[in-house]
């Protein structure tokens, strides 16, 4: 299993228990590709999954969000969670 997959899974599972049904899957437009999104009502998810995340990955995943509210309004809802799953997270990222 592609540890997108697994987040998928994962994400879904948490949302559940804190009393959220989002489907996540992936979303991917002219100009952004995610491979963590989902929404449901007010919320979206949106994020990243790697095996190994530094704090560019932080930048990549808000820099995302705004193309989103740019250019697909209609993507996004008013709560938006950000969302990074990893194996691995790198120093510069813990450390931040």
């Amino acid at each position: 299993m592609e540890i997108e997959e697994e987040a998928r899974i994962i994400i879904s599972h948490r949302l559940k228990e804190m009393g959220y049904n989002i489907k996540v899957s992936s979303l991917i437009l002219p100009d952004v590709e995610l491979n963590i999104y989902g929404v449901s009502d007010d919320i979206c998810i949106v994020g990243e999954a790697t095996v190994r995340a530094s704090l560019n990955l932080i930048d990549e995943v808000d820099e995302n969000v705004e193309r989103l509210r740019r250019s697909y309004p209609d993507k996004i809802r008013s709560k938006v969670i950000k969302v990074i799953y990893t194996s691995l997270a790198m120093p510069d990222l813990i450390e931040s």
